[in-house]
């Protein structure tokens, strides 16, 4: 695992950040932490990693929802991307339907505390 790792984040791996390429946030929350990566199109369209990030989740967060759960996926990747995406426009990709759709209706106040946060930085 480790030298996953150490391979995924090697240099000649990543690419660097340029505001002027189309930005794209990938995030996921799984049972025990929360991940994301940012990345561009490159000139030809391939697509470039610039960094990736991970967490885990606390005992409290462990027990919320997948959709709560991916909803602080949201959150806390594009709080931690900050200096990448504030001011410019990016593309989040998300696998929960629901949250894509921003059906917050049906969902706990956490839930839209979260997408509220997020909607806001």
């Amino acid at each position: 695992m480790n030298m996953l790792k150490q391979e995924l984040s090697h240099t000649k791996n990543l690419a660097y950040f340029d505001i002027k390429k189309t930005t794209h946030l990938y995030v996921d929350g799984g049972p025990t932490g929360i991940g994301a990566i940012l990345a561009q199109e490159s000139s030809t369209g391939q697509t470039q990693i610039v960094a990736y990030a991970s967490t885990t989740l606390s005992g409290v967060q462990r027990r919320y929802s997948h959709f709560e759960k991916e909803a602080l996926a949201c959150t806390w990747s594009i709080q931690h991307f900050h200096n990448y995406l504030y001011g410019s426009e990016f593309i989040l990709h998300c696998d929960n339907l629901p949250t894509t759709c921003q059906n917050f209706r049906e969902h706990s106040n956490r839930s839209k505390r979260e997408s509220g946060k997020a909607l806001t930085q």
